[in-house]
This record gives C-alpha cells, sequence and structure tokens, in this order.
C-alpha cells in the first residue's frame, strides 16, 4: 500500500480528486494560502473596528438573501470576503452597510 491509498479523504470523497480535477489539490491548497492575504489578512485585521459588532447581522442577512435568491454558497463567501475587504480599507457609514452588503451581494 502506497502513501497515497493510506491518505485520509475528505468525508464523502470516494474517488481521488487529483485525478477528477486533472490537478494537484495540495499545490491548490497552498496557491490558496498564498493568495488569502489578498483577502483576509491578520495585519489588516482591526478588532475596534465599527462594523465588528454587527458582522454577523449583516452576514446572515446576506446568507438569508443567498438562499432566497438561490445564489450558489460560493457567491455568498465570496460576496462576504469583498464586504470584509471593503470595510478593512474605508470607513463606511452606518447607514449604508446594508446597501453595501446588496453591491457585494
Amino acid at each position: 500500500m502506497n502513501t497515497e491509498e493510506t491518505m485520509a479523504r475528505p468525508f464523502g470523497v470516494s474517488e481521488k480528486v487529483d485525478e477528477q480535477l486533472g490537478m494537484c489539490t495540495e499545490d491548490l491548497f497552498h496557491d490558496m494560502c498564498e493568495r488569502q492575504s489578498d483577502y483576509v489578512s491578520p495585519s489588516t485585521y482591526s478588532p475596534q473596528a465599527s462594523y465588528i459588532p454587527y458582522r454577523r447581522y449583516l452576514v446572515d442577512w446576506m446568507s438569508d438573501v443567498g438562499e432566497q435568491c438561490q445564489l450558489h454558497t460560493t457567491t455568498v463567501h465570496v460576496s462576504v470576503l469583498f464586504l470584509d475587504k471593503i470595510f478593512r480599507t474605508r470607513e463606511i457609514p452606518r447607514s449604508h452597510w446594508q446597501l453595501l452588503a446588496t453591491a457585494c451581494l
């Protein structure tokens, strides 16, 4: 038995993912780790940001809208990344938060 056969697979996955996708998922994972700083960077995170206490409600609302509009879950996840990126780069008035969340969707 080689190491590839003994490696654990995600729950419910029976095929070899690399062969199904035609790419090395380990390389993909490392590339994603390098790129994540473009979206989520601990150096730009501020726990004192004005939107942090309300972020949960915005994300919940975005998820509800995504379900009602039958959006793909990936669309909602990426829109939350956009929302966080915008909030990190500028101060948005609270009265515009839901409008911004809508635009991100």
